[in-house]
């Protein structure tokens, strides 16, 4: 769309001046349409401001989706199950799934189970592993998943999960309306040594949640 034209003024009247009259009237009368001009131009740039970030916005949530799409192809390709149901050698390539993320295997190797993706280094997390599971209501989180929380309804209440385990991990980032008031419930482990549910009494946009071992820690 063509953006608005502000229309020329009229010549400014001069004192003085046989014409001083005429001009002023005419001066005075096109300023109203003027001042609307202006203000349509000002809407227009706003308008399209908006447009342009929304089209931005669309154009990084393709690409991440494509490359998400990449690294769940790269892992599949040579997919060699579940880590905990490995056995015995692996030989690069290969690929697994552990901890809710897919891991692609950097050396070869002679006991797959002494070999922990996440805790070994022969592994490092694939292309895309990490996923946004989308959540609006109260419920029980599951260990090492990240979210995407949407709290329009209301503040929340977002359960740890159960006897965790030495680097278990929750993390979540607010997708839409605020996290005030809503209520991290500790579920039998401790936060931050304290035997005490997580109240968030401001507008988190993201929490990230680590146990240590003895509790959970929040890391950012």
């Amino acid at each position: 769309m063509a953006y608005p034209e502000i229309p020329a003024l009229p010549p400014a009247p001069q004192r003085g001046t046989p014409d001083f009259s005429e001009k002023a009237n005419a001066h005075v009368a096109a300023l109203t349409p003027w001042t609307n001009a202006a203000n349509d131009l000002g809407q227009w740039a706003n308008d399209t401001a908006e447009a342009i970030e929304q089209n931005a916005q669309a154009v990084g949530e393709a690409s991440e989706e494509a490359q998400g799409a990449a690294g769940i192809a790269l892992s599949l390709a040579n997919f060699a199950g579940r880590w905990p149901d490995i056995e015995g050698t692996l030989a690069v390539p290969a690929s697994t799934y552990h901890n809710g993320k897919y891991w692609a295997l950097l050396e070869d190797i002679a006991d797959v189970q002494a070999e922990e993706p996440g805790v070994s280094a022969v592994w490092a997390p694939a292309n895309g592993s990490e996923f946004w599971s989308p959540i609006s209501s109260t419920q029980t989180l599951t260990k090492n998943r990240n979210y995407a929380v949407d709290f329009t309804t209301g503040p929340l209440t977002l359960t740890l999960p159960a006897s965790p385990a030495t680097n278990d991990f929750i993390q979540f980032y607010t997708s839409a309306a605020e996290a005030t008031d809503s209520v991290i419930a500790r579920n039998g482990s401790t936060i931050m040594g304290l035997s005490e549910d997580l109240t968030i009494n401001y507008d988190a946009k993201a929490l990230h949640l680590v146990f240590n071992g003895t509790t959970w820690r929040i890391v950012r």
